[in-house]
């Protein structure tokens, strides 16, 4: 699986989109684990101020809807995108409903982070 980002101008700042492709993407429910590759930490969800990474692999529901050709397009909350750092590197998992997990590496670049949201790119204590 290849997977891109790109901010959801549409719903605004702290909003984005994962564009997957060049894999099967079975229809239903998704979930998704992101894992920085500096620390292999685990997104956990909202925290104070920013993201919560977590030491163990943690999956987060998501909204997922097929594209024409083929393809995956999985819409982000400021939950996700306002933990993003464009300088790390990352590890996507998603997991279908039935079948089995995708694995990509993605790098960000040119997040528009939401108003109110903040950067916290430091591992849990």
């Amino acid at each position: 699986m290849k997977i891109t980002y790109s901010d959801d101008t549409r719903r605004g700042p702290g909003h984005g989109i994962l564009t997957c492709r060049e894999a099967d993407f079975p229809a239903g429910a998704w979930s998704m684990a992101i894992l920085r590759a500096s620390d292999q930490a685990s997104l956990a969800g909202a925290g104070n101020g920013g993201g919560l990474w977590v030491g163990e692999t943690r999956f987060l529901p998501v909204t997922a809807e097929p594209t024409p050709g083929g393809g995956l397009t999985v819409l982000l909350g400021p939950e996700v995108v306002d933990a993003l750092d464009p300088l790390e590197q990352y590890q996507v998992t998603l997991k279908p409903e039935q079948g089995e997990p995708l694995k990509a590496r993605l790098q960000v670049r040119g997040i528009t982070y939401s108003p109110d949201g903040a950067l916290d790119n430091t591992g849990a204590r």
